[in-house]
């Protein structure tokens, strides 16, 4: 699958201005059957102030980011009474077109066809059978939304059963998830912390996700900006944060190590 990291912090301006920023990381792998490559770009526009990105089937992923583009354009404001809607909205179509999809594979008709006739045309267990398959109908990606609506900045994270919320000052998605995320707390990473110390923060989360297998080694490392704009670090000077990784990262400990004996008890 992949890694996907997004993270608020701030840029610190003087006098303790506050000037917030997204920070969006993701890997580049794609896998198949017949092997993997680093040449996906996991990262979307979905309307001038808001990116997404995803983990998953890209080929569903780009068709709910379709969705999304759509949904979010159509509204006057996107905020914090609004966002979670916007996004289950487009999370809820695609889950019903594959709905229908199971439903015209079986029957020839669409799902809430099924559900109205199924129980008098459809003997009861062919028709229970079709419930129990319908409501284990999941997505095969998950994303992460995030940027600035009318009022705030927000983070919205989904999964594979259409789940909807908030995250809080960062998210994480794919099947590296949990070091990213683990590596992040460690950092105490926060909305308050200054974009240059998140940027390498989260290279280094993303270098964490990277023990899993199925996450690639290429990285894309981009700032959203409140006004929409985006800066992008140039594909040929991730070496920094290479380095800065060496001297900050974690260190590797000796196969061999010694521990004195008076640090136990009864020595």
């Amino acid at each position: 699958m992949t890694v996907g990291i997004v993270a608020i912090c701030n840029t610190g301006l003087p006098g303790g201005q506050s000037d917030e920023r997204i920070v969006i990381c993701t890997d580049w792998r794609i896998s198949t059957q017949l092997g993997s490559s680093d040449t996906l770009y996991k990262l979307a526009s979905v309307t001038p102030h808001f990116r997404c990105v995803f983990a998953g089937d890209p080929s569903e992923a780009k068709a709910v980011i379709s969705r999304l583009q759509r949904i979010f354009r159509a509204a006057e404001v996107v905020d914090e009474t609004n966002i979670l809607t916007l996004v289950r909205s487009a999370l809820y179509e695609q889950r019903a077109e594959k709905r229908n999809a199971l439903a015209q594979t079986r029957y020839g008709m669409d799902h809430d066809d099924v559900l109205k006739v199924g129980k008098e045309r459809l003997p009861s267990e062919n028709f229970a059978r079709y419930l129990d398959a319908a409501a284990a109908v999941r997505l095969d990606t998950e994303f992460i939304v995030a940027g600035f609506g009318d009022s705030d900045n927000y983070i919205v994270e989904t999964d594979f059963a259409c789940k909807v919320g908030f995250s809080g000052d960062f998210a994480c998605i794919g099947d590296g998830e949990h070091l990213a995320r683990a590596s992040l707390i460690a950092r105490r990473l926060q909305d308050i912390t200054l974009l240059n110390n998140a940027l390498y923060y989260i290279y280094e989360a993303k270098k964490a996700a990277e023990r899993v297998n199925s996450v690639g080694r290429s990285t894309l490392l981009t700032v959203l900006t409140n006004d929409g704009g985006d800066r992008a670090v140039l594909a040929g000077r991730y070496d920094v944060f290479d380095g800065m990784y060496r001297k900050y990262g974690p260190r590797n400990v000796p196969s061999d190590l010694e521990i004195e004996e008076n640090v136990f008890e009864g020595s």
